[in-house]
């Protein structure tokens, strides 16, 4: 494994871990919805908004 992603359900926060060239784990965060969380595993980018569509988290996402 080289990269995980943990989506808060209750708030708009993203965290994502990716595995550097030493070995050690980078923490990359994202709070805004109209920012892209780029999915380097799979080459892909997503917009936060997108992710939270539908889920009510007290903020508009």
């Amino acid at each position: 494994m080289k990269e995980f992603i943990l989506v808060d359900s209750e708030s708009l926060h993203i965290e994502i871990f990716r595995l550097n060239e030493s070995n050690h784990w980078e923490l990359e965060e994202y709070n805004d919805a109209n920012n892209y969380l780029e999915i380097k595993a799979i080459n892909e980018n997503i917009l936060i908004a997108e992710i939270y569509e539908g889920v009510n988290i007290g903020r508009e996402a």
